[in-house]
């Protein structure tokens, strides 16, 4: 169990670093074949669709909490917190990416990412 919440991390962690150096088709084998991404009310699915996706976003870092992880045998319930800042130093988003991993080939995949922005209150500045 202790191996498959470290996979689990490294596979974050991996997302976050290959989108933040861009290295496009990195960051989309941190899916299953058929692995998507819910954001910004679109759905993109499978490599083709996840690579196109991320080379259109802008630069920047993303920055992630520690996740919450409940196994169920070869899948895995995560919840991790994120903030993304471009290269301006601008906080782009932030919010919690709820997401479906799976055990593929061995390795330990984002089957499902949910991105949930979080929004401001209407009485901020």
């Amino acid at each position: 169990m202790d191996t498959d919440l470290l996979a689990i991390n490294n596979r974050l962690a991996e997302y976050c670093l290959a989108a933040d150096e861009g290295r496009v088709e990195d960051w989309a084998r941190c899916f299953t074949e058929d692995g998507e991404m819910h954001a910004f009310r679109r759905v993109w699915k499978g490599f083709d669709e996840l690579v196109s996706h991320i080379s259109a976003a802008p630069g920047g870092l993303h920055l992630c909490g520690l996740p919450h992880v409940t196994l169920h045998g070869d899948t895995a319930d995560v919840v991790v917190n994120f903030m993304f800042v471009t290269h301006e130093k601008e906080i782009w988003s932030m919010g919690k990416y709820v997401d479906v991993f799976a055990r593929e080939a061995g390795d330990w995949k984002i089957r499902s990412r949910k991105v949930r922005v979080l929004k401001p209150r209407k009485d901020s500045d």
